[in-house]
């Protein structure tokens, strides 16, 4: 009987190969006669103190986990300011993790203190620590770091892969990974924006910025918020008297409004009143105005007679409320109060922001190649679903560092709260990789996505990598009845 032996290239390890990438080209890690050709441990190397290397990075390593409980570690030169990416693989490197389980750990420079653990993050059953998911790996300050690796199942792996490799740079003129900015002068060394009231971005420094250096509108000249809200105003006469102040608490159009609820009977009513029909984001944020911890908040929509069109308690940060809404022109009242009234608020900011129009869906749009173009933030697309299985994709652009709150809403008579709109919202990056998906997270059985806040709903939507991200609305798989998968929409993007 014949035997066929393994032939160097073939991608499977042979008898006396030392690796088998599939190919016979040297300089890759494994050359053409199929031996490593990687940066190898150092046994011992079970502590820092003994750690292998060091290694700048953009390297490739090799090792091997022998006896199951053996630990390696690897030791890493940062060059300057970074984003990193630690991932293991199989024998065969980079892009394989066959029968490979590993855990990885990112050790800070004193060689005790963990910043970041993984088990399972890459492929199969591999190691990834990367910026996007652990934030621990962003924004990393120079110095020599420590990688330390061991079986993920108490198995032996010999050998696996170790790819350490900079996301971005600062410095190196390319805005990359979570920089803001890379050189000009309005960049610091740290390659984050000096702060400049008034252009809308939240910057080191400020507690707000709503683009005006007017004081009286929530955000002072100096990007600071502003406070408290003025009483008496628990009932809408009272509204009406502030809104006649000379200073007057009126809402017209975007507003960041700053109040407390001093006892557990306490209601704060700001009047608002509309020029045109809009679609309209009505926030609340504890005293820091960007997040909320420990407060609940209950917003309450009330049209010109005092009659409740709409109210939220949860669809913000955690346990404040927040509610979007297609209004007509004319008055309203916004209502704040503590969730149960049986409490108080410190002190809390409600943030009022009138959405742009970003026109209508353009169709085909059903893939990546050809989405609709959505810019900028605040702003809303109508969209129709007339079929059951429609894709309707968007194209998002999200500066560095920042997140995205993305809500579906009625585009008809149709709404939320009832069976008639059921939709799924999910949120791919550039490669059209699924980073976060919701159902039923918005009101009734419509769609909300939202990476904001220290504990944000979706961490995928979350602190994102600069870049071109997609949005794409589809039918909830469990709509019912079957007219619920057939809707006219509105996809309300804000991104902070």
């Amino acid at each position: 009987m014949d035997v066929q032996l393994s032939a160097c290239g073939d991608g499977a390890q042979g008898p006396g190969e030392e690796c088998d990438d599939g190919n016979t080209v040297g300089g890759d890690g494994c050359s053409a006669q199929c031996k490593q050709e990687l940066p190898a441990e150092n046994e011992p190397n079970d502590t820092a103190a003994l750690a292998s290397g060091p290694y700048a990075p953009n390297v490739v390593l090799r090792g091997a986990v022998s006896p199951s409980a053996d630990v390696d570690y690897f030791a890493i030169t940062l060059p300057g300011l970074v984003d990193l990416s630690v991932q293991t693989f199989d024998a065969l490197g980079p892009g394989n993790c066959a029968d490979t389980d590993t855990k990885t750990t990112l050790v800070a420079p004193d060689g005790t203190t963990i910043l970041a653990t993984d088990d399972d993050g890459g492929l199969g059953a591999c190691s990834w620590l990367e910026p996007f998911s652990a934030p621990a790996l962003r924004r990393l300050q120079p110095g020599t770091y420590f990688v330390r690796v061991e079986s993920g199942n108490a198995s032996v792996i010999d050998p696996y892969k170790l790819a350490v490799e900079i996301v971005a740079l600062c410095g190196n003129g390319v805005v990359e990974g979570f920089e803001q900015c890379d050189g000009g002068a309005l960049c610091d060394s740290t390659c984050r924006n000096k702060a400049v009231c008034g252009n809308v971005s939240i910057d080191d420094g400020e507690t707000c910025d709503d683009g005006n250096t007017i004081a009286g509108d929530g955000c002072s000249p100096t990007c600071q918020l502003e406070g408290p809200d003025v009483e008496p105003n628990n009932t809408l006469a009272q509204a009406d008297a502030r809104a006649l102040d000379p200073t007057p608490v009126l809402i017209t159009g975007d507003k960041v409004l700053a109040g407390s609820i001093g006892n557990v009977a306490d209601r704060d009513v700001f009047k608002m009143v509309l020029a045109a029909s809009s679609v309209v984001r009505f926030e609340a944020y504890d005293g820091s105005g960007v997040d909320c911890h420990s407060d609940t908040t209950t917003i309450r929509l009330l049209d010109a007679a005092g009659v409740e069109v709409a109210v939220d308690d949860s669809s913000g940060i955690q346990s404040c409320g927040a509610l979007v809404s297609s209004l007509s022109a004319g008055t309203f009242y916004v209502q704040i109060e503590e969730t149960g009234t049986d409490s108080t608020v410190t002190e809390y900011r409600l943030e009022v922001n009138v959405q742009s129009s970003g026109g209508s869906e353009s169709e085909p749009n059903d893939t990546a190649m050809n989405a609709s173009v959505l810019s900028g933030s605040d702003v809303f697309v109508l969209g129709g679903h007339q079929a059951a299985d429609d894709i309707d994709v968007y194209a998002v652009t999200v500066p560095p560092g920042k997140s995205i709150r993305a809500e579906v809403i009625e585009g008809g008579l149709e709404t939320c709260e009832s069976d008639e709109v059921d939709s799924r919202l999910t949120l791919f990056d550039a490669a059209w990789n699924e980073i976060a998906d919701d159902d039923d997270d918005g009101r009734g059985y419509c769609s909300l996505l939202d990476g904001s806040g220290t504990m944000p709903l979706d961490s995928g939507a979350a602190s994102l990598a600069g870049g071109t991200y997609h949005l794409a609305v589809r039918a909830s798989p469990y709509a019912s009845p079957a007219t619920a998968a057939e809707f006219d929409y509105r996809l309300v993007v804000t991104i902070r």
